[in-house]
């Protein structure tokens, strides 16, 4: 059957599993010259799916998922323009599965409302990620953390802040992100290792970014193991950072 066309029943279940299995591939087994393919098939079946289905639960998560996979400068802007130019509510672009999709943006007349505004948690995850595209520029970017964060300073928003940036795709902020996620004596929590470990490894876009690290890697990685440093934060720096995940053999 169509993944498009399950029935209310069973698709959010079958929809998690299947995004479910890719999140893990991209992480694990999936070559690197096949990530931003599956990403935008991936965010165009989110984006498709939130639209034709009928349940708020699984437009819900659709659009939630999208955060892991948006990459491609179509999609990426589209969420961009939720954020800078529709107040939050989710357009989506009727040309998502024409034989010749845009390159770089979809037309505003190609855009219909879905009828849902973005939440708090949709805003927050979605601007933290499309932060790492090279697609948007620094001055946008700005905005979009303007408009979703606002003025908040409690300490969830101000970490999200922090996050947003780390992702920024460019070399100063990885060589920052490097220090941080290598600092043996470093006593942030796991969370935050965490993400400043994703946000270094990048999305497939940040392959030239993350290349000059690959030698330091097997470097640093002996000094982990032998000092006092968290067995878990080390686990994490192995599955996110390991060069050998940026290979581009089948």
């Amino acid at each position: 059957m169509h993944l498009l066309q399950l029935n209310k029943r069973n698709d959010e279940v079958v929809v998690q599993h299947v995004i479910s299995f890719w999140e893990k591939a991209m992480k694990t087994w999936l070559p690197v010259q096949y990530r931003l393919k599956v990403c935008k098939w991936i965010s165009d079946f989110l984006l498709t799916k939130s639209y034709v289905c009928g349940n708020d639960k699984t437009r819900d998560f659709c659009i939630t998922k999208l955060a892991e996979f948006v990459n491609d400068s179509p999609n990426v802007r589209l969420v961009a323009a939720w954020i800078l130019k529709h107040n939050m509510k989710v357009m989506l672009p009727l040309l998502l599965r024409s034989p010749e999709p845009p390159e770089h943006e979809y037309p505003v007349e190609s855009l219909v409302e879905l009828g849902v505004t973005m939440t708090i948690h949709h805003q927050y995850y979605l601007c933290k990620s499309v932060c790492s595209s090279p697609f948007l520029t620094l001055e946008e970017k700005e905005e979009m953390m303007a408009r979703v964060f606002k003025s908040d300073q409690s300490d969830s928003t101000i970490r999200f802040k922090e996050y947003s940036r780390a992702r920024f795709p460019d070399a100063h902020t990885k060589l920052r992100n490097w220090k941080r996620i290598t600092d043996l004596d470093s006593d942030c929590s796991f969370m935050a290792y965490k993400q400043h470990c994703d946000a270094f490894a990048g999305s497939p876009l940040h392959d030239a970014l993350v290349l000059p690290y690959f030698d330091l890697y097997y470097e640093v990685l002996p000094q982990m193991m032998q000092s006092q440093f968290s067995p878990q934060k080390a686990s994490v720096f192995m599955a996110t950072c390991c060069p050998l995940l940026h290979r581009l053999d089948p």
